[in-house]
């Protein structure tokens, strides 16, 4: 887990950004409490050792980095790469089940919100990703993508961390948010958590299936297949965020 400060940010893009949407309306948002980000998306070996199964569509042997391979009970994982092939009610599930072996913290989902500000690494919205873009070299050392992926996913914590020591914030897979999708603000917010009800849940951070703007801090998609909550893809997966009890 790394720690994150409260602060303050201008969540969104702006309309000059390349590739922007215009569900990404710039607006100042408040965050008043400190939290602890997962530094990776969970991973396979994790979500075997809570839940007891591994649903990853890229747990064979072909599909793990070198030495990565390892059989647990009969089951093979990619131990090191995310899981993936969850929905949001699986990370829903997973999360409850944490909560019920442990008392010292409270794990969730982080919101949007946070998400943005976590993956931003302290950049301003200036700027599209955590690092300073120049060529495809900085994605290509800070992320999985289409580009270099080999169309699956990536042990954790190979490519460069953040200003924040999170890894992956960019690329891998596609990970869930506690909000509901909805529209931005125009004037500032604290603390938001997002509509409170709704179709669509938000997926953040792009995976190694997508395109460099894809995984800009400020995206945020909607993929209709994917993203009904009982729905599951083999580019999506989630990490956690805690609190203190």
């Amino acid at each position: 887990m790394s720690p994150i400060k409260a602060g303050e940010f201008v969540m969104g893009s702006p309309e000059d950004e390349g590739n922007r949407n215009n569900d990404e309306t710039q607006h100042v948002v408040k965050l008043t409490k400190d939290y602890e980000m997962q530094a990776t998306a969970v991973t396979q070996l994790q979500y075997f050792l809570v839940m007891g199964r591994n649903p990853s569509n890229f747990r064979k042997k072909e599909y793990c980095d070198d030495n990565d391979y390892q059989v647990k009970f009969g089951l093979g994982l990619c131990v090191n790469h995310p899981v993936e092939t969850v929905s949001w009610n699986d990370a829903q599930k997973f999360i409850e089940k944490l909560n019920q072996i442990q008392n010292e913290y409270t794990y969730r989902l982080p919101t949007e919100a946070e998400r943005e500000y976590a993956a931003r690494g302290g950049m301003s919205s200036d700027f599209p990703y955590s690092f300073i873009f120049d060529d495809n070299n900085d994605l290509n050392n800070h992320s999985w993508y289409s580009d270099n992926s080999n169309n699956r996913t990536h042990a954790v914590a190979l490519k460069i961390a953040n200003q924040y020591g999170l890894y992956d914030m960019h690329g891998n897979v596609w990970e869930w948010v506690q909000d509901f999708y909805g529209k931005y603000p125009t004037s500032p917010v604290t603390d938001p958590t997002g509509p409170t009800t709704g179709s669509f849940r938000v997926l953040r951070g792009g995976s190694w299936d997508g395109l460099a703007w894809d995984l800009r801090s400020a995206y945020r998609t909607i993929i209709e297949s994917a993203n009904e909550p009982p729905d599951r893809n083999c580019a999506i997966g989630f990490r956690l965020v805690r609190t203190k009890k």
